[in-house]
């Protein structure tokens, strides 16, 4: 009898661990590949008469179009604002944008953060001759639009399909909230109150 239950506890045990590795993968499986969405959406189409599923097609095939224009929309509007780059700018050794390390591409922005903040400050006038000139309000505000295109292009879209490495993305979401702060601009002067109280007439 001891051998027996010997036997039936060492058969168990190997069949315990297998069926946990496939219960383990099936839920990993299913949260990867979302198969629980998928079989719920085989279902309802399968329910579906021929001119739904046909209606459903079209309506399906009309947001991924407008899906990949906004996608193409946006890699326009980013490539165009990263064209802007100015190395001549840069704390660091010039280069190509997309050579800088995110560390350093975090130092370049804060710092062309504060020197926008600086000429700001005085709105675009030459401290000796007081002239305004926003020939440098121009020049630092793109340089910092292609540099904050370049931080985001990192995170979403990493290039030749290399994702960040763990320690890159802790540092790109510690800096996201200093990098898109924008208080290099100055806010609009508050517009004084008026007193509409009605004065008394004697």
């Amino acid at each position: 009898m001891p051998s027996t239950t010997s036997r039936a506890i060492a058969l168990g045990i190997p069949i315990g661990v297998i069926a946990g590795i496939a219960t383990v993968a099936t839920i990993i499986a299913v949260d990867t590949w979302n198969l629980d969405t998928r079989i719920c959406d085989a279902v309802t189409r399968w329910r579906m008469t021929p001119d739904d599923r046909a209606a459903l097609d079209a309506t399906q095939a009309l947001l991924d179009y407008q899906a990949r224009q906004r996608e193409r929309q946006r890699e326009q509007v980013a490539a165009h604002k990263r064209s802007k780059f100015q190395p001549e700018l840069c704390t660091g050794v010039p280069g190509r944008l997309s050579e800088l390390p995110l560390s350093a591409l975090i130092t370049e922005i804060l710092y062309a953060r504060g020197r926008l903040a600086t000429i700001w400050g005085t709105w675009g006038a030459d401290p000796d001759t007081g002239r305004r000139d926003y020939t440098a309000i121009t020049q630092w505000t793109g340089h910092l639009d292609a540099l904050r295109a370049e931080f985001d292009h990192r995170r979403h879209d990493p290039a030749d399909g290399k994702t960040l490495s763990r320690l890159d993305r802790m540092r790109w979401q510690a800096a996201h909230s200093a990098v898109h702060a924008y208080d290099e601009i100055p806010s609009p002067a508050p517009i004084p109150a008026v007193d509409t109280t009605p004065v008394a007439q004697s």
